[in-house]
């Protein structure tokens, strides 16, 4: 595996850590809806789910941009 792939591999290891932090935190909004709690936890949640997304773009355009240059094949 070239220094490039390891990169990407890394990079898609990254988001998949992300995509489990935005399950964590819809869970937890899901269950303090269901005890309807309005401690501002719901919010705090919300930010950091659109703060995870927000990092899966920039990894997604590193990648793209990673495998332009590594070129066909």
């Amino acid at each position: 595996m070239t220094s490039l792939e390891e990169t990407i591999a890394s990079y898609n290891a990254r988001i998949s850590v992300h995509l489990q932090n935005i399950a964590t935190s819809e869970m937890i909004i899901n269950e303090l809806k269901t005890i309807q709690d309005d401690s501002g936890d719901i919010e705090m949640n919300r930010q950091l789910i659109s703060r995870e997304y927000e990092e899966i773009r920039k990894l997604e355009e590193l990648i793209k941009l990673l495998e332009e240059a590594k070129g066909p094949g």
